[in-house]
């Protein structure tokens, strides 16, 4: 009786240390920003090619430990001898050049469809500044671009080609779910194309160290249907909305008082600076300065405009607005919230 009880003791850790095992090992399979969680037909070639190298590494472990073990527990008088000769061109030439070569033809393949741009697919232009992207969707003319800022709209189940340029350094542009990242250069423009399968959010992130906030350079591709983006395109053509009620004028006339027009844009205002993101609809986006999703609160702009430490970089040029009024800070941030 004792012993059945001490070996299901036994069997019962070894149960619970294997357990704990596979849950770590799942920790990393799916996830926000998981290139194992995919919705593209490149994302998905990528994720093929990874399982492939990680059955052909579990694979080479499997027969390096055995020879080890082998080695090591096998008697001496009944090793087999292999020649130092043999020994180097089986486990340094032959077993490299079979494992790499099918690695290297299927990966080529998958870079080749990664990056095969569609000159007909729709075009976006997005621009990385430290610590942030603008995104642009060129138009007939100048006049007629939308302008955004750490988001990228896309319609789901279409190809998208997207132009990638650098204001500054080299940044990377990353959205594991969709796609492979793909370096930014300055002076130069690098072109990936992305299709999200369905509709959906999907993180990305600068890939490259950019500076001290280059882990908080985020941005989100948002896929809508195509009938859903149409509508949403239409809407950003339209230039922000002209205030109404008394307190949104004020908010304007302080807005423009305190030179927020010479770095921010809004369109069919007074506001056409540059430098800083455009705002010509700001409260309809999904995310605002770092870290901050979802609908956007007139709270939310207030804490955007005084603090530099919490929804603005700290290194950002934008300076910190805290000596404004309590009313003149409020004023301001009800006019932004009504930039839908």
């Amino acid at each position: 009786m004792n012993r059945t009880l001490a070996q299901w003791a036994g069997q019962a850790r070894w149960r619970g240390a294997w357990g704990w095992l596979w849950l770590v090992a799942l920790t990393g399979c799916r996830g926000e920003q998981s290139m194992l969680n995919t919705h593209s037909p490149t994302a998905q070639a990528i994720e093929g090619l990874w399982w492939w190298m990680f059955y052909g590494a579990a694979a080479v472990l499997v027969v390096v430990m055995s020879l080890a073990f082998y080695a090591i527990y096998r008697q001496p008088e009944r090793r087999g001898a292999i020649s130092a000769t043999k020994f180097v061109l089986a486990g340094g030439v032959l077993l490299p050049v079979a494992a790499l070569t099918p690695l290297l033809v299927f990966g080529l393949g998958v870079g080749y469809r990664a990056y095969l741009i569609d000159p007909e697919a729709l075009t976006v232009d997005v621009i990385a500044h430290r610590f942030w992207w603008e995104v642009r969707y060129p138009g007939a003319s100048p006049g007629d671009t939308l302008v955004t800022a750490n988001e990228l709209r896309i319609p789901a189940g279409q190809q998208v080609r997207v132009r990638l340029h650098s204001e500054d350094v080299i940044h990377s542009f990353w959205v594991p779910s969709l796609a492979g990242k793909l370096d930014v250069i300055p002076g130069r423009v690098n072109q990936l194309q992305l299709q999200a399968q369905t509709p959906g959010i999907f993180r990305g992130q600068c890939a490259e160290f950019c500076g001290a906030l280059h882990a908080h350079m985020e941005f989100y591709v948002i896929a809508l249907e195509p009938e859903q983006f149409q509508r949403w395109r239409q809407r950003q053509a339209r230039g922000g909305r002209a205030p109404e009620r008394e307190a949104l004028k004020q908010g304007q006339q302080a807005f423009m008082a305190q030179g927020c027009g010479d770095c921010h844009r809004i369109r069919g205002s007074e506001a056409q600076g540059s430098g800083g993101p455009d705002l010509t609809h700001v409260a309809s986006r999904y995310s605002l300065g770092l870290g901050r999703t979802g609908r956007i609160t007139v709270d939310d702009f207030e804490n955007w405009i005084v603090s530099k430490e919490h929804l603005l970089q700290p290194q950002a040029e934008m300076p910190a607005y805290d000596q404004l009024a309590p009313e003149e800070l409020r004023s301001i941030a009800l006019y932004l919230e009504s930039l839908q």
